[in-house]
């Protein structure tokens, strides 16, 4: 009896390994400034839509998304991209503006089996900002937690604790993707806590380029505790916005 129990508690680990072995996900992070193309003044909704659309992807983390502001046209992005797209979503409004909200998109492939969003620590300065934090149930009964944010775009203290914030609540068994416009350029401070605390899937092309300022911003980051392998990262020169959309392919194991 002790043999068996001993072979079992042995096998456990090896079978939570291999019930991720090589799944294969395509992940996208987009800024798109409320769906107004800056440098045509007009919206580009169906454009971004179309972009995510031929995408396919699991998972994306869309930021600066607008439900029903005059600036927007009083459309509801939110509900756009989730007819556009067919994805799961969850929407969280960080400010009330121009009779409306903007804020932050997850679409998800896979259903969402639980939610959290957390208002990010700003010190009553910057922009307020939140973070959503989902949990999905894959094929296979895998879970993987997905979070979106949009970082600070003034202060590097409130930056810093906005991304502490984040890696404590992702506190998880699961494998976790953490994407988003985190405005923390690879030369700032910041950074290093991100080199610290996630693995970074990119390389030093930029994903910010308006008016001559080309800055690498935008994100998609992986928990350390588990295995990962980038097979793909790319930055899309779509110029419906001032940031490019970011989109990864990525295996867990």
């Amino acid at each position: 009896m002790r043999s068996v129990v001993t072979l079992f508690t042995f096998l456990l680990p090896i079978a939570f390994a291999k019930s991720y072995a090589q799944t294969k996900l395509k992940v996208i992070t987009y800024s798109i400034k409320y769906g107004e193309n800056p440098f045509e003044n007009k919206s580009n909704i169906e454009d971004v839509g179309k972009f995510l659309y031929d995408m396919q992807a699991d998972f994306v983390a869309l930021q600066a998304v607008d439900s029903v502001t005059t600036r927007s046209g009083k459309v509801n992005q939110p509900q756009e991209f989730e007819q556009i797209t067919s994805l799961y979503k969850v929407f969280s409004a960080s400010q009330q503006i121009d009779n409306g909200k903007t804020g932050i998109l997850l679409l998800s492939k896979w259903p969402i089996t639980s939610t959290r969003i957390i208002k990010l620590p700003d010190n009553k300065l910057g922009t307020p900002q939140t973070a959503i934090i989902a949990d999905v149930k894959m094929e296979g009964n895998k879970s993987m937690t997905f979070i979106c944010a949009n970082l600070d775009d003034k202060y590097g203290a409130n930056r810093e604790n906005q991304l502490n914030a984040i890696t404590k609540a992702a506190n998880t068994d699961n494998p976790v993707i953490f994407a988003g416009n985190l405005n923390i350029d690879p030369a700032d401070l910041e950074f290093d806590s991100i080199k610290k605390k996630w693995q970074d899937t990119g390389n030093s092309a930029y994903t910010y380029d308006f008016n001559g300022t080309q800055k690498r911003i935008d994100y998609i980051l992986l928990s350390k505790k588990n295995t990962w392998n980038v097979v793909e990262y790319k930055v899309y020169p779509q110029r419906y916005s001032d940031h490019f959309p970011v989109v990864t392919k990525l295996e867990v194991f």
